[in-house]
């Protein structure tokens, strides 16, 4: 049991990293922000509640420390406190924009992330480049004008300067974080086939 529910957890941080920057729906007046929350508050959930369960089940808790435990955790429980004791509106900090529930999110994705071993973290990295590439390719596409031609689409995806993002400078910053990590997988490829998709997935 607690070897199918290491399996599930990984394949759900997997699905979870994927999913949340390319997840747009209109499930809410903005089709941006609120998806994506929601990818990562039921992601990490779901993952907290398996990862509780395998500590039920085994009768142990493991887990990895990183460098940057303490200043993320601090980082988190800040934004957390500021939230509930100082912000006015509190549906603004936990909904829309949803900052509150952004960085207490991600801090905890960064540690379930660092339970990870190496192998299975370089997995994760890939995973994410593969987000980025379908992500570059959805602007592109909706930047070309397909999408205008296709009525059946949302009015958001029709317009010529869509993101996943909604916008170009927080897509711009996104895919300049994962570009080192791109290059990096395109050097440390020894497969010629292999190296040439990456290539590709970067330009």
């Amino acid at each position: 049991m607690n070897e199918l529910l290491s399996k599930i957890e990984k394949y759900l941080l997997y699905a979870t990293v994927f999913l949340f920057p390319i997840t747009v729906l209109p499930i809410s007046p903005n089709p941006f922000v609120i998806p994506k929350l929601a990818v990562l508050a039921f992601g990490v959930a779901l993952l907290l509640l398996i990862r509780s369960l395998r500590i039920i089940f085994s009768g142990k808790l493991d887990f990895s420390v990183g460098n940057f435990d303490f200043p993320v955790l601090l980082i988190a429980v800040a934004f957390l406190f500021s939230a509930i004791l100082r912000t006015p509106n509190k549906m603004e900090a936990f909904l829309l924009p949803g900052t509150a529930t952004a960085i207490v999110g991600a801090a905890l994705l960064y540690f379930l992330i660092n339970q990870l071993k190496e192998n299975e973290k370089t997995t994760l990295s890939m995973i994410l480049f593969g987000s980025a590439s379908v992500f570059s390719v959805l602007t592109l596409l909706a930047f070309s004008g397909i999408f205008a031609k296709i009525p059946q689409l949302p009015a958001y995806l029709r317009i010529a300067g869509f993101t996943p993002e909604g916008g170009y400078l927080p897509s711009a910053i996104f895919l300049g974080v994962v570009l080192p990590i791109a290059i990096g997988h395109l050097l440390s490829e020894k497969k010629f086939s292999k190296k040439i998709l990456y290539g590709v997935s970067i330009a």
